[in-house]
């Protein structure tokens, strides 16, 4: 298992304190993290200063950087409208 398998296994399995690496892996600006996340720019900040993201936040972030967690999904891709 490679290390960025591992990395968003960890993010899906909920921890949280991978959002800041998931948002450096996806190359999102806090604005389009926020906006991914269904937040305003300044929740999405707090969660990465202070407060605990939103663990479904979290697991949709590990979703769009290529973690598949369901069986025979391997070959699925995520596309945002």
């Amino acid at each position: 298992m490679s290390y960025d398998h591992e990395f968003l296994r960890e993010a899906w399995l909920g921890k949280l304190t991978t959002l800041p690496n998931l948002q450096f892996q996806l190359r999102y600006s806090n604005e389009q993290a926020a906006r991914v996340c269904g937040v305003s720019v300044e929740t999405y900040r707090r969660w990465l200063k202070d407060r605990r993201p939103n663990l479904a936040a979290v697991k949709l972030m590990a979703i769009l950087a290529g973690y598949v967690p369901w069986e025979r999904w391997e070959f699925a891709k995520v596309h945002l409208a």
